[in-house]
């Protein structure tokens, strides 16, 4: 393999890398034009990317060359996590190649039944981590030569690889927005580019009542905060606080978390109902309409929910309930099919 020290071409190509994995294309696109460079640093017979898919437990390929879709499928499954090499690469950074290994590769299973019968000798797989240790991914590479890279040029890979993360993790900004704006939520869900809900690692998913409420409402604008009432709380005013927050990616581009709190000042679902629509205009007769009860009723909660703020006006109560981000409630399945909830204003998050 020459040298001690790779060519300059080499050391120039590891450095386009992460300008690369920074520009805005495809994650595929850029795993591409990272393979083109990476041919400079190492002459590889086969190269992928993959990042693990934490929603169904499986990899998932960003992009490939040089290796067969049997092949891949073995290298994704537990075949391949369950044969001896696994454990000497999940101990070590940085590239791992068969001549790293304590034993002869052909002592792995799984190098005798897929890769050498497929015409593959050295190669190397560096799984991807997060800061916190959870794994992200894996790059594989099956090189030309029968032997082993010299140190600078593994060193080059090893760069290049760890430059590939955010290709990987797709949901890193939002990963990092829930852990900054609210670390202790109970739930988490991320809304990927085609308008789905993924979990996000590390967090449950919220509700599926909660997710198809907030697609049905178009007027809910990232940066939304709104009370969730758990339906077996009976109005008991235990609920969840829920914030849609921007990641500015384009992979997933909002994040909704959810977190279990008692809704401030006492409210019940049902007074924080009547309070959403009092401060839409309607009057207390419009309010008994939409809700399907009497006006003495909703005069009733009325006069509980100015008590309860503490305050003397309707003017005044949704105010307050603006600054306590109140308004945007879920109206739960008490206000009956016919309910119209008008549109109000909403505090940014």
């Amino acid at each position: 393999m020459g040298s001690a020290y790779p060519a300059t071409q080499a050391i120039e190509a590891a450095w386009r890398v992460p300008g690369i994995v920074a520009g805005v294309a495809s994650a595929a696109d850029r795993a591409e034009a990272v393979f083109d460079e990476l041919r400079h640093v190492i002459p590889y017979a086969a190269i992928q990317l993959a990042r693990w898919d934490y929603a169904n437990d499986t990899h998932r390929v960003i992009a490939s060359r040089g290796y067969s879709a049997a092949v891949l499928a073995s290298l994704h499954s537990e075949r391949y996590r369950n044969d001896r090499v696994w454990s000497v690469i999940a101990k070590k950074p940085g590239p791992v190649f068969w001549e790293d290994c304590p034993f002869d590769r052909k002592g792995s299973g799984f190098y005798s039944t897929v890769l050498e019968p497929n015409g593959f000798g050295e190669g190397a797989t560096m799984l991807m981590r997060s800061h916190e240790g959870g794994y992200l991914g894996m790059l594989t590479v099956n090189i030309e030569d029968t032997r082993a890279p010299v140190e600078g040029t593994r060193s080059l890979l090893g760069v290049a690889g760890a430059a590939l993360l955010p290709l990987v993790a797709p949901d890193r900004n939002a990963h990092a927005l829930v852990s900054q704006c609210a670390p202790d939520a109970d739930a988490v869900a991320v809304k990927d580019a085609d308008g789905g809900w993924q979990p996000l690692r590390d967090w449950p998913m919220p509700p599926i009542d909660l997710l198809t409420y907030v697609d049905e409402s178009p007027s809910l604008r990232p940066r939304a905060r709104f009370p969730w009432f758990d339906e077996r709380e009976h109005g008991r005013g235990v609920s969840a606080h829920v914030q849609l927050l921007p990641t500015g990616d384009r992979t997933y581009p909002t994040v909704l978390t959810l977190q279990t709190a008692r809704t401030p000042f006492g409210l019940t679902r049902r007074e924080v109902q009547i309070l959403s629509l009092a401060a839409g205009g309607l009057s207390n007769a419009d309010i008994a309409t939409a809700l399907h009860l009497s006006t003495r009723t909703v005069s009733t909660h009325m006069d509980h929910v100015l008590g309860k703020l503490q305050v003397t006006s309707r003017t005044a109560a949704a105010i307050k309930a603006v600054d306590h981000a109140l308004l945007s409630s879920h109206p739960g399945t008490c206000a009956g099919p016919s309910a119209t909830v008008p549109t109000t204003r909403r505090r940014g998050g």
